[in-house]
């Protein structure tokens, strides 16, 4: 694959552009994929992406149930928390999309930090094949870049 580097004139535009090329990512990967493992982050990069996502007319024709989402990291408040990564992502994205609960693995957040990066390290193991060196291979891992 032959790097390709893109420059846009605003988060906007960026964020746009990534919609469109994650629900025609997406659509492709479920011709060939039983289930899709995508890994999220939290902040302004994401959040525009996720609003994008949710305003892309394309969105209807997305396969949701195959598709999982995880996380990269969370903050360690309660889901309904201003600061909270997954909470951020389920009032901008998921309430307007039709993805069914058990396809979303959140960090809780309000729990106790050690048990719960354990806790969910064991749900990525379970539910994300594994690659080279034994790690998990998500699909998309989208990160911010603040």
């Amino acid at each position: 694959m032959e790097k390709q580097i893109h420059i846009f004139e605003s988060l906007q535009k960026l964020a746009k552009r990534m919609a469109k090329e994650f629900i025609a990512f997406v659509l492709d990967e479920a011709s060939e994929s039983n289930q899709i493992n995508i890994a999220l982050s939290g902040g302004s990069t994401p959040g525009r992406f996720f609003a994008a996502v949710a305003q892309q007319p394309d969105r209807q024709t997305v396969p949701w149930e195959r598709i999982h989402f995880f996380w990269g990291d969370e903050r360690c408040v309660p889901p309904d928390h201003p600061e909270s990564n997954y909470g951020m992502a389920r009032r901008i994205l998921f309430d307007y999309i039709p993805i069914p609960e058990k396809n979303i693995h959140r960090i809780r957040g309000e729990a106790d930090p050690v048990r719960e990066a354990k806790r969910y390290a064991g749900e990525i193991a379970e539910n994300v094949p594994k690659s080279v060196g034994n790690l998990p291979s998500f699909d998309w891992i989208f990160l911010g870049v603040g």
